[in-house]
């Protein structure tokens, strides 16, 4: 007899602790779509619904956010998902969102439909990443889990640095990874265009610098001013802001070598430089790029 009491005891000790998993409260719905839906990174309020909506095409209404709607549907088109007056609504509207970062910040509600709140069109963007995260399929329809949320970046700069100068990377590679850094909302691409082993940002003012001879790693790699002007703009249609460092004056083998100067205390160093400067701040206006280091 006590050892059947022991193992009755056991039996409902497991099954309580079963039920009991998330901060104290029995297994819900929303809990379950909470695992199954996860978001990276976890938005500022999150509330899951307890159910899914299936559907087989969008209709999406809206007159403003035109780029980003834009985008979304060639999102949904790759997951084969079409437009259909008959489709499932979602609508983006422009509203002042009062939070402590309305710039980026945007609510999203999906219940029968899908509604997207944003102040600007970055809001409205990461609304849109937000969505791509949520999507599942199920055969030839689109899943989503019914949810509320109201969103904005806990950091202003959530940034990346990739060392080129170093280590060159095509562009194309470069522009994977920006694919990758915008649909986890980051906004900063930190470029670092120059080294010791070479100044990879081509100057036709001194195309020197881009001389195989002066280059110790990967010779003969460099962008071209076209090739940073599209990873300028490939960043811009992701909300991205890329910053190009010049590394001066420590790290400038490549620079001294391909202008022939032994120390940067040279007195001509100084005119070079700002002539760089220049050419590099002609590439792009102060709100394409407002920073430089």
């Amino acid at each position: 007899m006590l050892k059947k009491n022991r193992r009755l005891t056991c039996t409902i000790f497991m099954v309580f602790n079963l039920l009991i998993a998330f901060n104290g409260h029995a297994i819900t719905k929303g809990d379950t779509l909470k695992n199954k839906y996860p978001i990276i990174p976890t938005p500022q309020e999150i509330s899951y619904g307890d159910s899914e909506l299936l559907f087989e095409t969008i209709f999406i209404i809206g007159s403003e956010f035109t780029n980003e709607i834009s985008q979304l549907k060639a999102f949904l088109h790759k997951q084969e998902i079409e437009e259909s007056p008959e489709g499932l609504k979602i609508q983006f509207i422009k509203i002042d969102l009062a939070t402590s970062n309305p710039e980026e910040a945007y609510t999203l509600g999906i219940d029968n439909h899908i509604t997207i709140s944003a102040t600007t069109e970055k809001g409205a963007y990461y609304a849109i990443q937000t969505l791509k995260q949520l999507l599942r399929k199920n055969g030839d329809k689109g899943v989503f889990p019914k949810l509320k949320i109201k969103d904005w970046p806990a950091f202003k700069i959530r940034g990346f640095m990739h060392d080129t100068g170093r280590n060159f990377q095509s562009v194309s590679q470069l522009k994977e990874q920006i694919e990758i850094m915008s649909q986890y909302k980051y906004n900063v691409f930190h470029w670092h265009l120059t080294d010791n082993p070479g100044w990879r940002l081509e100057s036709k003012l001194y195309p020197e610098l881009q001389s195989e001879t002066v280059t110790t790693r990967q010779k003969g790699n460099f962008y071209t001013q076209d090739d940073f002007k599209e990873v300028l703009a490939f960043c811009k249609e992701r909300k991205i802001t890329v910053i190009p460092e010049l590394d001066i004056p420590g790290h400038t083998e490549a620079f001294r070598k391909a202008l022939n100067i032994e120390t940067m205390q040279d007195p001509k160093v100084k005119s070079i430089l700002l002539d760089l400067f220049r050419e590099l701040m002609g590439m792009a206006n102060a709100i394409e790029m407002p920073y430089i280091h």
